[in-house]
């Protein structure tokens, strides 16, 4: 899973200790060690499938994650998930999402817009966008948010995600997990 982008030369001037930004040199070394080694991205409905028992799949198969919706994963990882042929989930936190065009600035964290999300939508088929929760990327009193409120709260913050980008799957925040009822609520929708 990654989070956010940089070229080498951006992370070394504005944020050499971050651990959640990547070095885009870096990630395209990843990518193409990645692909000359016969590995194979696939997306989450094939996870999903060989998790229930439907596909198999071989020990060369990963899914290739990015959370947050950082416009850096659209102007710097996207570009290279695609020279290399593979997929990838951006997993969006939606209330993130802004109706007016964001403008790469590596000083200044922004996030996918709508202009993107439609273009990644209509012209990016190997670039999937889902839920990274609408509201509750959030931490009260040192607990995610999300595994602290009710399935109904984790479930109507699911569906205003699903309005804003038709998510099927959600990434929990900060490693939260939850073997609440919230899941199958959420699988029906």
């Amino acid at each position: 899973a990654y989070h956010h982008f940089m070229s080498k030369e951006e992370r070394q001037k504005y944020a050499p200790y971050d651990k959640y930004i990547m070095d885009t040199e870096l990630f395209e070394k990843e990518l193409k060690y990645l692909k000359d080694n016969g590995y194979n991205s696939i997306t989450l409905d094939d996870f999903y499938k060989w998790y229930t028992g439907q596909i198999p799949l071989t020990n060369k198969d990963f899914v290739l994650t990015i959370d947050d919706g950082n416009i850096s994963s659209y102007i710097y990882a996207m570009p290279l998930i695609e020279k290399y042929g593979f997929n990838a989930i951006i997993f969006v936190i939606t209330n993130r999402i802004k109706a007016e065009e964001q403008v790469w600035d590596p000083q200044n964290n922004k996030f996918l817009d709508q202009i993107k999300i439609d273009d990644i939508i209509k012209n990016h088929k190997s670039i999937a966008l889902e839920s990274h929760t609408d509201g509750l990327h959030m931490q009260s009193n040192g607990n995610a948010l999300i595994h602290i409120s009710s399935d109904e709260v984790v479930l109507n913050d699911f569906i205003e995600s699903k309005k804003k980008i038709n998510a099927n799957y959600l990434a929990f925040p900060y490693g939260a997990n939850s073997s609440s009822s919230a899941f199958l609520l959420i699988e029906k929708q």
